[in-house]
């Protein structure tokens, strides 16, 4: 489901560090892990920048350097990820965040950053479940709500598509199929 969930608005620190950037759809917050004015926030400041200069083999190598020091730094392996997904390395950084998803199931951004990239994987069922585990750690944790909605949109979608190809006369699915591309934007 690509580019179907919409990206976060911009997240402030210290409560919660940074907005996912990237293709824009994931939150790289870990709220509570660090208290303010935390010096780690400049390190990720460090690779940050350049992610967000496009200049992703500098910004992977600093996360890579720092996470050889604290390997259980849980923002660094979620800018991690962001970085692989920036460098079109999406297996890994799925398989980066199902590693932090089994390892702090507490933390709901990192369920909800998950249910992004299985979403664009296609993997709809997968994405689901990823939401309702974001959801069940945090009940009003509004991006997740929100990508949820969008999850739900383009299962509804695929579903009046699979109706149109049985009964393509049927006026009602047409207008139902192009409500729902509506409500995703522009996406097919």
């Amino acid at each position: 489901m690509p580019h179907t969930l919409k990206p976060p608005r911009s997240v402030h620190r210290p409560a919660a560090l940074r907005a996912w950037l990237g293709a824009g759809a994931m939150v790289i917050a870990a709220a509570g892990l660090m208290g303010p004015g935390n010096a780690l926030a400049d390190v990720y400041d460090q690779v940050l920048r350049p992610l967000q200069a496009g200049q992703t083999a500098q910004a992977r190598e600093r996360a890579e350097l720092h996470l050889q020091k604290y390997p259980r730094d849980v923002q660094m392996q979620l800018i991690l990820a962001q970085v692989m997904d920036a460098q079109d390395q999406l297996p890994q950084a799925v398989a980066t965040l199902e590693a932090l998803a089994a390892s702090y199931p507490e933390l709901p951004e990192v369920h909800n950053n998950l249910a992004v990239l299985q979403a664009r994987q296609g993997r709809l069922d997968a994405a689901l479940q990823s939401l309702h585990s974001a959801l069940r750690t945090r009940p009003g944790y509004t991006l997740a709500l929100e990508n949820l909605g969008d999850v739900h949109t383009r299962l509804a979608q695929q579903a009046y598509e699979r109706a149109r190809q049985t009964q393509p006369s049927l006026p009602r699915l047409a207008q139902k199929l192009e409500q729902s591309r509506q409500v995703l934007g522009a996406h097919p």
